[in-house]
């Protein structure tokens, strides 16, 4: 698990609780423990890191019209030759070769 940059020692300013079920405290009690650390800091750190991700995948890129209108043309365009993924895959996968 990748750790979020957030101390510990950081002063608490608010506080969020939330209602979980038996079977879920359980879950994160486990994980707690594997991953030698509290309940508190595996919470603050996987929210963290999850509201991160949710507010990149929203970030806007401002294209002028210009810009836009070649981008969308870019994806129109038909793909162009690559005899290297063309040759990989009519290969067959490793787990379906017969030796």
């Amino acid at each position: 698990m990748t750790n979020v940059d957030v101390s510990d020692k950081r002063e608490t300013v608010a506080s969020i609780a939330a209602r979980v079920s038996a079977e879920e405290r359980h879950l994160i009690e486990r994980a707690v423990e594997i991953l030698h650390t509290n309940i508190s800091t595996f919470v603050r750190e996987t929210l963290l890191r999850e509201a991160k991700d949710v507010v990149g995948a929203q970030r806007v890129i401002p294209l002028s019209d210009e810009d836009w209108k070649s981008f969308l043309a870019k994806l129109d365009e038909p793909p162009q030759e690559n005899a290297r993924l063309a040759d990989l895959l009519r290969r067959k996968a490793p787990w379906e070769s017969t030796s």
